[in-house]
């Protein structure tokens, strides 16, 4: 009921696989010789691991004994499962759940009820009167053959409904024939194209006249340039130099700090001018003035025995690294030693990861339901079909259900291998023709009973060859024998009973 008023994403052949389940419980009890008289989406309840219940056997009436229990209890809240002849309060048998499967089958397929209205009596009068549109020209992915199954189990005349659950069952199976259990599509939604919107142009730079600070950040006025040195060499014609901050100001860029946020404490105090830089400017002084003296000294020297030799103090201010501008060599003059730049340490490669083996989503599901082995590991029942997360690569699956030969097979995982795994067991159909004087005789099928005329008219068997009887009492037993096989249904010819006592 929930995944109806949900209108989940159910694919076709995971719909028929819960009706199958359904048809599956319904047999069981009407074989017991119980109706459950309240089949409708909200007394069916699928579990974690997908299995499917039947649920609320409160009301339901044995048709072997007389039941005290009414239907007035249930005509409020199941008015739009009833069949008719519950509404019109006329016995009731198998067939009365068979209609009632039916409506729950159409509102399964389609999402909505066959039957609807705002009063209880304009739902009854439909009921009674009224033809529902098929399946299949409300849900175009429903076969027409599907369409045909749910329409005949809610045929108004119980006699022109599916005689038992098995025979439903039979049909469903022969027109989910061509189904095939696929995962469904989660659908991943993205927000509409703005062709009006401003996309981000990709650049090396920022434009820094673009960013506005946030409300309430705290801005910092720029710090003071170093004062100039009274011979300070030429720069480098490459470098840019910085903009003054008259320039910065006419172009209205405000400097705002966001390091005063609350997440950690700023390096300076705010409204502090920074002494660094008048430091560093004092120490570029020094090793320019202690360059000059050193290089005019030995232009002095020239022509004497011996150059002038700095004094130490000179020597320890000598810089480390060159200068902006080198001097001109002189012939005869010792040129000043050379100073290497220490090469930089080569990075250490991080060592190589091997990539994470890919896993891809498979579904496993069978016909008729079954528990399956992946890789020799047992998953169990494929009821709902079963979604794993399995490598890329080959791997085995083995299906097994009961009174079915198991089938084995493998599959490839990963791109353009498969995404769902199916397996539809050889089923085929057993019809047995009975007089009306065989009715409630036992059917035994490889001397396992299968249980009673009528009920047990219509049987589900796998294909092969079968030994048959049926006996009642008072009679002498029927055997025979029958060929099952896919393709149509094979039919078994019950001959008259014959009294016991051999009488005429």
């Amino acid at each position: 009921d929930r995944k109806i008023k949900r209108n989940d994403a159910i694919p076709v052949a995971r719909k028929v696989e819960i009706l199958l389940s359904i048809a599956d419980g319904l047999a069981y009890a009407h074989n017991a010789s119980i109706v459950h008289r309240d089949i409708k989406p909200a007394n069916v309840r699928v579990l974690d691991d997908g299995t499917v219940k039947i649920m609320d056997f409160g009301i339901a009436k044995s048709l072997e004994t007389n039941s005290n229990l009414t239907q007035t209890g249930i005509t409020l809240g199941t008015s739009a499962y009833l069949a008719p002849e519950q509404i019109r309060g006329e016995p009731i048998d198998r067939r009365t759940d068979i209609f009632s499967f039916g409506i729950l089958a159409y509102e399964l397929m389609t999402m909505r009820k066959p039957f609807r209205g705002e009063h209880l009596s304009t739902v009854l009068y439909k009921i009674l009167n009224e033809t529902p549109d098929p399946v299949s020209s409300i849900a175009p992915d429903v076969p027409e053959a599907l369409s045909r199954v749910v329409a005949r189990a809610m045929e108004k005349d119980p006699w022109k409904r599916h005689p038992t659950m098995e025979a439903v069952r039979a049909d469903l199976e022969a027109a989910a024939a061509g189904l095939s259990a696929a995962p469904p599509t989660v659908p991943f939604r993205t927000a509409p194209f703005d062709p009006d919107a401003t996309m981000p142009t990709p650049s090396h730079g920022l434009d820094i006249t673009a960013i506005t600070p946030p409300s309430g950040a705290l801005a910092r006025q720029p710090e003071p340039a170093p004062p100039s040195p009274p011979s300070a060499p030429t720069p480098i014609p490459s470098m840019t130099p910085r903009p003054s901050v008259a320039a910065s100001s006419a172009r209205g860029l405000e400097l705002v700090d966001f390091g005063t946020t609350g997440e950690r404490p700023s390096v300076h105090p705010p409204h502090t001018p920074s002494r660094r830089p008048v430091l560093l400017a004092g120490i570029a002084v020094g090793l320019l003035l202690a360059v000059s003296v050193g290089y005019f000294s030995m232009r002095a020297g020239r022509g004497t025995q011996a150059a002038a030799v700095p004094t130490p103090a000179a020597q320890a201010a000598l810089p480390t690294a060159l200068p902006a501008e080198l001097p001109t060599p002189v012939l005869g003059v010792d040129a000043p030693p050379e100073v290497k730049p220490t090469a930089a340490p080569a990075p250490t490669a991080a060592p190589v990861m091997p990539p994470a083996p890919k896993s891809f989503p498979v579904q496993f599901s069978s016909l008729p339901p079954g528990t399956f082995w992946v890789d020799g590991k047992k998953i169990g029942p494929s009821i709902p079909a079963k979604t794993l997360e399995l490598a890329e690569g080959t791997h085995k699956v083995r299906f097994q259900t009961e009174g079915f030969p198991d089938h084995e097979m493998s599959f490839t995982v990963g791109p353009g291998g498969k995404d769902s795994v199916f397996y539809k067991f050889p089923v085929g159909v057993l019809r047995i023709d009975a007089d009306a004087a065989w009715s409630g005789a036992n059917v035994f099928v490889d001397r396992r009973f299968r249980g009673n005329l009528p009920a047990a008219a219509r049987l589900r068997l796998p294909t092969g060859s079968y030994s048959l009887m049926i006996q009642k009492d008072g009679f002498r037993p029927a055997t025979g024998t029958v060929q099952v096989s896919e393709s149509g249904e094979a039919a078994w010819a019950v001959p008259p009973p014959v009294p016991v006592d051999g009488g005429n």
